[in-house]
């Protein structure tokens, strides 16, 4: 397999961890945010630590305290933190629908933007595939009508997918200096557990509810698989496909989350959510076969000729 393929094959497979985060915030949502938040990033980082060690790479992490580096990782991590926060307000103030359609849905759109402020134009491959995602977000998201949509909920969710795009730029920009993706994830969810911990004792008290063995279950699951492995995933990917088509390929989350809830809960599969489905399905594997071409290189100035050509 190419190697911009299996990245992004990669990327997705990330994604589609993620895509399990509502069935597992379904066991413990009368637990408060930030202590969900804090739990699922201080067991990550364990998960990380301790797999580091058992693979010798500890030392990689020492890139990171470079100043250049730091100050990147320090920008990702909170991006990481906010995004945290803000998809589990989106998601209880919103509907998990409606939070993922414009939290997920917006991330692409924000990526390319700063994508093409960079200079690192979208190309005709990415946008199409991106159309073809948030309209099958889109579709998928009618039936929902139970969703209680707030402009609050609307709020976070665009803060969460700015806070997705911010990280993800922060990651690709470590992973092209040759840092490994464990030591990357590590990076971000160390610093995040240290912010988050804090915050959730002093606003919300010791965690209620956790010792009952599904709720446990469950913050571990976020923690370990849809935490540590499937950062992991994400960040290896964006070692050979661009931010932006990585923020395309990270809509089959909600596609994930979509079949988990036809085939766990029964719930209506309509025309429209299948439409939609099909929509986005296309956008993920158009991205997948060609993620090389979905950016543009930089603008190249039009220098005068060298004394050496002819």
């Amino acid at each position: 397999m190419h190697a911009a393929a299996r990245a992004a094959c990669q990327v997705t497979s990330g994604a589609m961890l993620w895509g399990t985060i509502g069935l597992a915030h379904s066991f413990v949502d009368k637990t408060g945010i930030l202590t969900i938040s804090g739990l699922r990033a201080a067991l990550a980082a364990c998960a990380l630590l301790a797999y580091m060690a058992y693979t010798r790479s500890l030392s990689s992490m020492k890139i990171l305290a470079e100043p250049k580096r730091f100050v990147t990782c320090l920008a990702g991590t909170l991006s990481v933190t906010a995004f945290q926060i803000l998809l589990f307000s989106a998601i209880r103030a919103a509907g998990v629908a409606v939070a993922t359609l414009v939290a997920i849905g917006s991330a692409p759109v924000f990526t390319g933007a700063f994508d093409f402020l960079r200079k690192q134009r979208p190309g005709p491959g990415w946008i199409v595939c991106t159309i073809l995602g948030i309209a099958g977000l889109t579709l998928m998201s009618i039936p929902s009508e139970a969703s209680v949509v707030t402009p609050r909920g609307i709020i976070y969710a665009l803060a969460a997918g700015m806070s997705y795009s911010g990280y993800a730029i922060a990651a690709k920009s470590l992973a092209g200096a040759g840092i490994q993706p464990q030591a990357i994830a590590t990076g971000y969810f160390s610093g995040a557990a240290l912010l988050l911990l804090p915050a959730a004792f002093i606003a919300e008290g010791s965690p209620r509810g956790l010792p009952v063995p599904s709720q446990a279950l469950a913050i571990v699951w976020l923690g370990i698989m849809a935490t540590a492995v499937a950062y992991c995933l994400y960040f290896r990917g964006l070692s050979d496909v661009t931010a932006s088509t990585a923020a395309m390929l990270g809509l089959a989350e909600p596609l994930t989350a979509a079949a988990i809830g036809f085939l766990l809960f029964e719930e209506k599969a309509t025309a429209g959510a299948i439409a939609g489905m099909t929509f986005l399905a296309a956008g993920i594997v158009i991205s997948i076969l060609s993620p090389a071409g979905s950016t543009l290189p930089p603008r190249r100035q039009n220098l005068p000729p060298s004394g050496n050509e002819s």
